[in-house]
């Protein structure tokens, strides 16, 4: 039985260091897992009613502390960069897009990533896995952005056996998919082969062994070489499981053929879920045998909620909607925090406070001990808060809001409507505030002075329900699936909530656009080229000098 951690928020007037850093041994190692399109009703731990096979991070789940007030970004791009930076993507220019295959498009480097925080403290720092945050150029590659051991794909996402870079559905044969490329579609050809090594060399060894079988063989090796060194590790295992094209070994399909109250593709889905599963075991059993999981601190999470799948049903149940919306079902996922190095006194627990993944660089650092980068941080605006006290000993989390996102495209780019929207405690309430539509005063296009939201152009349409406005409102204590909009029962909350919107829009950037300069004017490859395309079988390398 869980005990349960129910503690109020702390208000705290800046995200950047909150409550004391205390004394936490140099010698922590961090294992971060990055689920890909987890929804919030697809971890056993989370709904065990839906019998799904995920024994080994159902044990990390339960033996640690699961984070049950926990949000993302609603598409891959926006999370992975607010994960590596601590800040919001209206601060990066990613709250609009993820980075697409052939445009320019990258954090700036003046950004310094988690994984450079720790290289400079001398961890050893290694990632396998999905990368999706640039490579236009070598320099925002994970090789030159803090990783000394790096193998995987660059891209947003492609077969999981072939490594050809495009986003499709799977073939008719979803557990003989060994030999599948997606077709080329319409317009530009954006295939390409996307499975890197060895600082960005191509390697076409890795065509037909499935993404998370080399997950698994690079994580395991890169621990075991660290069992007799001293150095702590940071190992980021960003996963393909469970985005799209939906396909995995028949093994994994196999451990559900009985289940007469599934769908095919549900059995497909959940055995996808339980490859990955598999390989997190293989992971935590390596720990066990070089004796290093007594000092490692692991995380989980989600880069999004899932989005519509045919035939597979409930993915973010209770929550309404999916990913790329800023509905609860897009932003609010399954998280834990495990491992040795969690203090004995809150393993077991669950955790009601808000946390968000911008939260991840203040708290691990605190949580390794590293003092020196974790004070730096006062003096470079961050969005995240230091939640290490909280998490590690049930106190109140420093965070009093979240930022869903404010996207001034009104009618464009993949992170889709509501385009801007807020949740904050206002006496003893968790209010959440969306807007269809949000513009900005010199962003996007909008030449004049006002920000705030706005129409859409063509009308509401008719997947928006037709007794809600431009702007809703709701009371999440009460209304979780964000069903009833209260706005009007509650004009000065509409106010207080529409105004620390303004005050966030009124501090972003221009978001990431398709055509030249990209993200206006200043930026840094305004005037880069798009890739060409190269086929499905050449590799996808970075293009810009």
């Amino acid at each position: 039985m869980f005990s349960l951690i129910r503690v109020s928020l702390l208000l705290l007037g800046t995200a950047t260091l909150a409550g004391a850093i205390d004394e936490a041994s140099t010698k922590t190692n961090v294992v971060f897992f990055l689920a890909d399109d987890l929804g919030y009703n697809e971890l056993n731990f989370m709904n065990e009613t839906r019998g799904i096979r995920s024994p080994h991070l159902d044990d990390l789940a339960r033996s640690g502390v699961i984070l049950k007030d926990y949000y993302v970004q609603p598409i891959c791009s926006p999370t992975r960069s607010a994960l590596m930076t601590a800040r919001y993507p209206i601060h990066l220019g990613t709250q609009a897009n993820v980075i697409y295959w052939d445009t320019p498009w990258s954090v700036s480097l003046d950004n310094k990533y988690l994984s450079e925080y720790l290289q400079d403290q001398g961890f050893r720092t290694a990632m396998f896995g999905k990368w999706h945050l640039g490579m236009h150029r070598n320099a925002t590659s994970p090789w030159r952005r803090g990783f000394d051991e790096h193998a995987g794909y660059l891209q947003g996402c492609g077969s999981g056996w072939t490594h050809e870079s495009s986003c499709c559905g799977a073939s008719s044969s979803p557990t003989n998919d060994s030999h599948f490329i997606c077709e080329k579609g319409g317009g530009k050809d954006y295939r390409g082969y996307d499975w890197f090594s060895n600082n960005g060399v191509p390697d076409v060894s890795a065509n037909g062994t499935r993404t998370a079988e080399l997950m698994r063989t690079y994580a395991t090796k890169f621990l075991r070489s660290r069992e007799n060194e001293t150095d702590p590790f940071f190992l980021y295992l960003p996963f393909q499981n469970i985005h799209g094209p939906y396909d995995v070994p028949k093994y994994w399909a196999d451990q559900y053929a009985n289940r007469t109250d599934l769908t095919d593709a549900e059995k497909i889905m959940y055995g996808y879920i339980s490859e990955m599963d598999d390989v997190v075991g293989d992971v935590v059993d390596t720990l066990n045998r070089i004796d290093r999981m007594k000092d490692t601190l692991i995380v989980f999470s989600s880069d999004n909620g899932a989005p519509p799948a045919n035939d597979v049903r409930g993915r973010n149940w209770p929550l309404r909607g999916h990913k790329s919306q800023i509905f609860e079902g897009g932003v609010k996922v399954p998280a834990f925090v495990s491992g040795g190095a969690l203090p004995q006194k809150v393993r077991g627990t669950i955790n009601f406070e808000l946390y968000h993944v911008t939260d991840w660089l203040p708290t691990i650092l605190h949580a390794v001990g590293d003092h020196w980068s974790l004070t730096s941080l006062s003096t470079f605006h961050i969005d995240g808060f230091d939640a290490w006290s909280s998490i590690s000993d049930g106190r109140p989390s420093p965070r009093e809001e979240v930022l869903y996102n404010i996207n001034p495209l009104c009618e464009g780019g993949q992170a889709g409507p509501p385009k801007a929207g807020l949740r904050a405690k206002i006496n003893g309430t968790n209010w959440k505030i969306l807007s269809y539509c949000y513009t900005i005063a010199g962003r996007a296009g909008n030449n004049g002075n006002y920000t705030g939201p706005i129409a859409p152009p063509n009308g509401l349409p008719s997947t928006w329900p037709k007794a809600w406005g431009d702007v809703v409102l709701f009371d999440l204590d009460q209304d979780p699936s964000e069903t009833t909009d209260v706005s009007e029962k509650h004009r000065q909350v509409v106010t207080e909530l529409l105004g620390r919107l303004e005050r966030h829009a009124k501090r972003s950037v221009e978001p990431m656009q398709w055509t030249k300069p990209y993200q206006g004017p200043d930026y840094e490859c305004a005037d880069c080229a798009l890739r060409p395309s190269t086929g499905p079988y050449k590799p996808w390398t970075p293009w810009v000098p």
